[in-house]
């Protein structure tokens, strides 16, 4: 390594930490601190004062000289040395040891904290359980005892975010009047993602979200771009968690109000929250599916970017992909562990009108009598229940018993409901459905309606004696 590179390392690294320094005021020479008779000459006694400067600065600190100015002895580190606290430490062993002096000199200067090396830059953040607040990290009791001086009456529970963007600290916090997770409900299967993001329960809060975010790209003067990086800044810093550590529900997408409210959640719950905060900042975007993974893909234009990105054509735009679950992944960048283009099994969710999605829970049937010649079946309660952010019209629930694979049924019964409100359900019970003894059968019931598409649950294959 030159000279020159290990100064310019030394630049770069050296200016995270604070400077050590001993300022040590030496008087001007003057004839009357001369001891020897007949006195010397001012060059010279300003030569003794320049090597006392520098013999204190290397016995203080190996790697560190000495420079004296207007009487003062300021001590620094010499090339190929960084400044660590009040020290001067080798590069190369900087470098062997840099996370640990980083998160080492986070935990001296705020207690709960933990340092991180970034780029080459030490960054100090607040450790998990504990938020970054005036200065300081908080532990969550203590967050919450300052609920009634931030949050109005009727809202005693406080949520408080805290990341940083471009070195800068960033906070923002929501009020809610008790602790129940907004939304969350008993809920099983998988479905429509985009309904997620549209989500009309979840608007005040999505929006809450957005609206101090662009308040705090005005007040910092962002660019367009900038504010979508303080947005995606935002979203990578909430933790990953499973969704069965957080709520009483495993392996379903949350709305993007429970993970605002949750702090955090999996790949596919901080996908739609991102997804549901861009297409409200008005960006581009629609969802990313991989197998077991979910990403959000953003609009962009993959050729203005001064690094390779991933993008994925659809519909005549690009959308770079954006990871969601980690921090400081940068637009179009893939996670090493991931590595799908156009053709390899990436599929585009694009975000549709918010419709519908109705959802049959699992259901069992029970024989209630029978003849010498057939068999009457009950069939339910089969729960029914829309998912969906919209009221789906029409409704009209069929149970049959079907004969074969061709679509012919021994029995049916079909029974309309009309209305379905989102997030309603709908017990349903069918009985006195015959079938003819010795006869294989399974039970279909198909939920149908105007706006939304037909859904049909069945079971396996049975035969009564």
């Amino acid at each position: 390594m030159s000279s020159r590179t290990a100064l310019g390392l030394v630049i770069l690294l050296g200016l995270l930490f604070l400077g050590f320094g001993c300022f040590c005021p030496l008087a001007p020479p003057t004839a009357s601190d001369n001891p020897l008779s007949g006195g010397r000459s001012a060059n010279s006694d300003y030569a003794d004062q320049v090597l006392a400067c520098q013999s204190s600065c290397s016995s203080q600190s190996p790697g560190a000289y000495g420079k004296l100015a207007n009487g003062s002895c300021t001590c620094s580190c010499s090339s190929g040395y960084v400044r660590v606290r009040n020290s001067c430490m080798p590069l190369v062993e900087y470098v062997r040891q840099a996370p640990a002096v980083c998160n080492d000199s986070c935990r001296q200067s705020r207690p709960h904290s933990e340092g991180r090396m970034l780029r080459g830059a030490c960054t100090c953040r607040c450790e998990q359980g504990y938020r970054a607040y005036n200065q300081s990290c908080v532990g969550e009791q203590e967050m919450q005892s300052l609920a009634p001086q931030l949050c109005p009456a009727g809202y005693p529970v406080l949520k408080y975010y805290d990341w940083e963007y471009k070195g800068a600290a960033n906070s923002l916090y929501l009020c809610y009047p008790d602790r129940k997770a907004p939304e969350a409900e008993n809920r099983t299967g998988r479905h429509d993602y985009w309904n997620f993001v549209a989500d009309p329960y979840s608007n005040e809060s999505v929006w809450a979200v957005t609206n101090l975010l662009l308040n705090i790209s005005q007040r910092q003067n962002l660019s367009s771009n900038e504010r979508l990086e303080l947005a995606i800044a935002f979203v990578q810093s909430l933790p990953y968690t499973f969704d069965n550590a957080t709520s009483p529900y495993d392996d379903y997408p949350r709305y993007p109000s429970e993970t605002i409210y949750a702090d955090g959640g999996d790949c596919e719950d901080t996908s739609i929250l991102m997804a549901a905060i861009f297409e409200r900042m008005g960006y581009g975007t629609v969802l990313l599916g991989l197998p077991h993974h979910v990403a959000v893909g953003v609009a962009c234009n993959p050729a203005s970017f001064n690094y390779k990105v991933v993008a994925y054509p659809y519909r005549g735009r690009d959308y770079c992909y954006l990871e969601t679950t980690g921090e400081n992944f940068r637009i179009g960048q893939l996670p090493d562990d991931l590595n799908y283009t156009s053709d390899t099994g990436v599929e585009i969710i694009p975000l549709r009108d918010p419709a519908p999605d109705l959802y049959v829970r699992r259901y069992s049937y029970a024989v209630t009598y029978e003849t010498s010649s057939s068999a009457s079946i009950r069939v339910g309660p089969a729960r029914i229940d829309n998912y969906g952010p919209i009221t789906a019209k029409n409704v009209k629930i069929t149970a049959a018993l079907e004969a074969d694979e061709n679509g012919q049924v021994w029995d049916r019964q079909s029974y309309p409901i009309g209305e379905m409100p989102s997030r309603s359900y709908y017990n349903y019970s069918a009985s006195d459905l015959r079938v003819p003894v010795g006869k294989p059968f399974r039970i279909a019931i198909t939920v149908s309606g105007d706006n939304f598409q037909t859904v049909v649950s069945r079971t396996g294959w049975a035969q009564w004696r």
